[in-house]
């Protein structure tokens, strides 16, 4: 909303400043300008008045059309009524005559487009009805069918089933409510189809046909068995009183029940029981006391039978308690004989009984008491057991195992018991016994053991290690100390057998892995390594050596490597260590490849500058003079390979040595071409076997170099190359022999 105001702020001082030039511009037109810009400034404004006047008419059209489309989308929103439609269309013309005027009043085009957007918004705004009528009606018609259940389910004179029903028609009245507010056009008819719909919501009301139909039931056989009772003429006066007081409490109980009962299954039940029971009460007609008592009586010697021969009781509880069915007896019997009134000798006999059951089971016996505390004793020693670090679990289950065996005994000695003396005694052995039980602590101790075992035998061989000082000894006998501790600590809290071996094999695992960390003797072996490494990279670079010399220079500076690491894994002291390692560099660092193999292939080669200065190379053919300078180049590419080998260096030599002496026409008699090939055939085929056995050589070397590297394919030596220039030579030599040898034998003819 602040960018808003910020970008209407904008426009206005423009329109403001655009007012202003026009107005300096209209009072400057009488003047007569000679000026031509003056005229140009002019025509600007007239072209800038044009745009604008095309754009707010345009923006007009616009808004005029965005206005009506949304008046058609209001008008056909069945959510609104009539006189929300047309209070939301004249909101929506207000807004678009706002919009109209604010284009009105632009005097640039600039602005026409961010006033259209903010004046749609504001149309677009216009068109929004809060709080329609017929949500409102509608929401009132909810919360109503809400208030109706709620009367519903409280209703106690109805089932469920009846309550169900009124709840259903209710539903259906406010769904056909709220389709009629939907339907409705007017305020009015909304209004009215709301109230409609809560009146037919209010009149949805639960029936109480079951339950009432059910008491007049209950009602209707009553008034017959009391009828009966009334007309029989043999029966006492009391007598037939008590019979019409036993049917109207049946049926006032029945009643009850009914009005408290759910279902309509629960009221039938409630009926058919009553019914039952009140077809069922008819008068005594002879005095109930003698039955009673003889009732009594015999149920007085069953229970003292049963407590006599019941053996959870000692013998002073069963005396006890005979006692206490006699004194019941003895009260319940006399009770009868003072009673005026049948009906309360049944309350009699069920209040006797009653003391008579609790006689024979008696609270708080002798023998629950004991083997309850042998249970909580066992429980006790359970939870210690099971609490015991030092124990797996399998140790802890067979000592709780073994615990409720000896429980499961105590309560078979209490329970054979006779006396009070005699349980109490059974009772406090078994505790004892019981509190006895301990598990055992074999498996985490003999894991202990081990680990300690491990210990001592790790800081022996610690110890032993010769080549780590004093200091990193230590530091390896404080890691495998330190594992040890952590190794019993898992045992500890290891739960099982398998849990503890895990711990123990887990801990010895890494305390044989300790070794000590000679990090003094190691960063000087690095060093010595790294020396020897950049001696041999200097060495495998330089130009002047051959292969075989390199490797020679190679195999000292790797022979200085193992001398100066066996001074180190022999030092005592730190001092030590550093001189093992500085005179070990210094060693190496002297080590540098011999250069005396290419020494006459680079004089041959230096050569060159004279030899084609002497008479001899200005007067021999240019195919020979050709020849010897394909020599002297190829001595050079074979001077500047550092990985030549001593025969490339020789082959390419002698390449330089026989173009030479061509050059000096030198005659070889006694040379046919059959033999010169056949020769040179065989010199290739011995070059080919040299350089199998060369590569041969190489790979054993390769296979026991001690610093472990690797020949590439830059590293192979270039026989084939070599071969190639020898060869060259050779060839270019006997076709000079060959033409000098025609040219003679034409003089000859």
């Amino acid at each position: 909303m602040e960018k808003k105001k910020i970008v209407s702020a904008v426009c206005l001082a423009t329109m403001l400043s655009t007012t202003s030039v026009y107005s300096i511009a209209a009072a400057e037109k009488p003047v007569t300008q000679t000026s031509s810009r003056a005229t140009n400034v002019l025509k600007a404004l007239d072209n800038d008045d044009q745009k604008a006047l095309k754009a707010k008419e345009a923006a007009k059209k616009e808004l005029t059309a965005y206005a009506n489309s949304i008046k058609d989308k209001v008008n056909s929103d069945n959510t609104l009524t009539t006189e929300e439609k047309k209070s939301a269309v004249d909101k929506i013309d207000k807004a678009l005559a706002r919009a109209i005027n604010q284009v009105n009043i632009l005097h640039t085009h600039k602005y026409v487009d961010l006033i259209k957007r903010e004046m749609k918004q504001k149309i677009g705004e216009a068109s929004v009805v809060k709080n329609k009528i017929k949500d409102i009606s509608k929401k009132v018609i909810d919360e109503e069918l809400k208030k109706q259940f709620k009367i519903i389910n409280e209703a106690d004179d109805s089932t469920m089933e009846e309550k169900n029903k009124a709840i259903e028609s209710a539903k259906k009245e406010a769904e056909k409510a709220k389709k009629n507010i939907d339907n409705a056009k007017t305020n009015t008819e909304v209004q009215k189809a709301k109230n409609d719909g809560v009146a037919e919501i209010h009149k949805s009301n639960p029936e109480s046909k079951v339950k009432e139909t059910a008491k007049k039931t209950i009602d209707s056989v009553a008034k017959e068995q009391l009828d009966k009772i009334v007309a029989d003429k043999k029966a006492k006066e009391e007598e037939r009183q008590m019979t019409i007081k036993k049917v109207d409490e049946e049926v006032r109980k029945a009643k009850a029940d009914i009005d408290n009962a759910k279902t309509n299954k629960e009221v039938e039940d409630i009926k058919n029981k009553v019914i039952a029971k009140i077809k069922n009460i008819s008068i005594k007609q002879k005095s109930a006391k003698e039955d009673a008592k003889k009732e009594l009586t015999d149920y007085a010697e069953k229970a003292k039978t049963k407590i006599n021969s019941d053996s959870t009781l000692t013998d002073e509880e069963k005396k006890t308690a005979v006692e206490k069915v006699d004194t019941a007896l003895n009260s319940g019997l006399s009770q009868i004989d003072s009673s005026t009134i049948d009906d309360f000798i049944d309350t009699i006999k069920q209040k006797v009984k009653g003391e008579i059951d609790k006689a024979v089971n008696p609270e708080n016996k002798a023998k629950d008491i004991a083997k309850k505390s042998i249970d909580e004793e066992l429980a006790r020693q359970s939870q210690i057991i099971n609490e015991s670090n030092d124990s797996t679990t399998e140790e802890k289950n067979t000592a709780v195992e073994k615990a409720k065996d000896v429980a499961k005994k105590a309560k078979a000695n209490i329970d054979n018991a006779k006396t009070n003396n005699d349980v109490q005694k059974a009772k406090n052995d078994g505790v004892a016994a019981i509190h006895k039980v301990n598990p055992e602590i074999k498996i985490k101790l003999e894991a202990k053991k081990a680990l300690d075992e491990a210990k001592k035998n790790q800081i022996k061989s610690i110890n032993d290690n010769k080549s780590t000082t004093e200091s990193e000894k230590q530091t390896a006998i404080d890691r495998v100390n330190e594992e040890t501790k952590k190794g019993i600590f898992g045992i500890v809290q290891a739960k099982t057998n398998k849990d503890v071996e895990n711990a123990k094999n887990d801990a010895l695992t890494k305390i044989k892995d300790i070794k000590p960390e000679s990090k003094a003797k190691t960063d000087a072996k690095k060093v010595v390594e790294e020396t020897a490494k950049e001696q041999i990279k200097k060495i495998n670079t330089d130009k002047n050596s051959t292969k075989e010399e390199k490797d020679e220079a190679i195999n000292k500076i790797n022979n200085e490597v193992m001398k100066a690491k066996t001074a180190i894994d022999n030092a005592k002291t730190s001092k030590d260590i550093e001189n093992a390692k500085d005179n070990g560099v210094k060693q190496i660092m002297h080590i540098v490849a011999d250069t005396n193999i290419k020494t006459p292939l680079k004089k041959a080669v230096e050569n060159k500058s004279e030899t084609i200065k002497t008479k001899t190379f200005k007067k021999a053919k240019k195919e020979k003079q050709d020849a010897y300078l394909k020599a002297i180049e190829e001595g050079q590419r074979v001077l500047n390979n550092p990985k030549a080998t001593k025969k490339d260096v020789e082959d390419a030599n002698k390449a330089i040595e026989l173009a030479k002496k061509s050059l000096d026409g030198i005659k070889q008699m006694g040379h046919n071409k059959a033999k010169d090939k056949a020769k040179e055939n065989g010199k290739m085929k011995e070059k080919v076997k040299e350089s199998n056995r060369t590569n041969e050589s190489n790979k054993s070397k390769n296979s026991k170099n001690p610093n472990g590297q690797k020949n590439s394919k830059g590293n192979l030596p270039k026989t084939s190359y070599a071969s190639g220039i020898v060869g060259y030579g050779v060839s270019v030599l006997a076709s000079v022999l060959g033409a000098f040898a025609i040219g003679k034998k034409r003089k000859e003819d």
